[in-house]
């Protein structure tokens, strides 16, 4: 049987954690802007990135709802264009990228949101509401970062788990109009 190191065993509760936290999250939020804090705030807890922010599709534009590591005027300022970066990649394919070292990538490549910042790594993965991508969820990190299966899971569920929650939060407002 494998040795389990003391810090295997810390990031393992901290997994179990946001599972369990991810698992019993209630429909709490007062508006969409909040679903999206719940839900970044889930996944950081565990991943600790430096930067992490949830872009939606707005007025076709990818728009930062939620964000960590950012001033207040790049989060309501700075939107993405659809292809663009790293999150308007994801949105566009719909497929979840990781890059361990971002200066060995093409500029255009880098996000508005960190030009001029030193991230080194990124994860970006999309949110998808049935069939349709509505976001992407990115985490920046100053320092070389690769997701483990585990962490990429972690991700993979809470991005669902955001898709339920903003779907059953217009559910309710809708209810509530008629």
């Amino acid at each position: 049987m494998k040795e389990i190191t003391q810090e295997e065993l810390e990031k393992n509760l901290s997994l179990l954690s946001v599972l369990y936290s991810t698992a019993v999250w209630k429909i709490t939020a007062k508006d969409e802007d909040e679903v999206f804090r719940i839900g970044l705030d889930r996944v950081t807890d565990f991943l600790k990135p430096d930067i992490a922010t949830i872009l939606v599709l707005e007025e076709g534009f990818l728009k930062i709802k939620a964000g960590m590591g950012l001033s207040k005027e790049v989060c309501s300022d700075i939107v993405v264009e659809v292809g663009q970066g790293t999150s308007g990649e994801v949105f566009l394919t719909g497929r979840p990228i990781a890059i361990y070292d971002l200066s060995k990538r093409d500029p255009s490549f880098i996000d508005p949101f960190i030009e001029g910042m030193d991230v080194k790594s990124i994860f970006c993965y999309p949110i998808k509401a049935e069939d349709n991508i509505i976001g992407v969820i990115w985490f920046g990190f100053l320092s070389g970062y690769e997701p483990s299966k585990e962490e990429e899971w972690l991700v993979a569920l809470v991005a669902e788990r955001i898709s339920l929650m903003l779907q059953i939060h217009r559910l309710k407002i809708t209810n509530s109009n008629e």
